[in-house]
């Protein structure tokens, strides 16, 4: 089974669209990722915080920042697609990206909330 989804993946490539709620067929995002980075994941309103932990050519290993979350991994487009839309609504209901927000005090986070939420 392995064998047959690795010699289909060679021959057609990643999807490169996914299918949107009231808009069809999305070409899929690209996004450059930095192993040990904190990015947001996810499709809905409220992304979740993931550190990745490697990336190869067709695979994201990664891992709930917060908890205690086993190690997972998705394809790569798929990850790459869901990390692009996670970060988009992080930022806009945060007002900044996921790492810089890790790396915040308590302080600076209600600074950055005030009049946001």
């Amino acid at each position: 089974m392995r064998r047959r989804a690795r010699a289909v993946r060679r021959r057609y490539g990643r999807a490169g669209y996914r299918l949107d709620f009231g808009r069809g067929l999305v070409k899929t995002a690209k996004i450059d990722l930095v192993p040990g980075h904190v990015y947001a994941m996810g499709a809905s309103s409220s992304p979740d915080l993931i550190t990745v932990d490697y990336v190869t050519d067709d695979k994201i290993g990664y891992h709930k920042t917060y908890g205690d979350s086993p190690k997972r991994f998705v394809e790569r487009w798929i990850g790459e697609d869901l990390i692009a839309q996670g970060e988009a609504t992080f930022k806009s209901r945060y007002g900044v990206d996921p790492w810089t927000w890790v790396n915040m005090s308590e302080a600076e986070r209600r600074v950055q909330l005030k009049g946001r939420i």
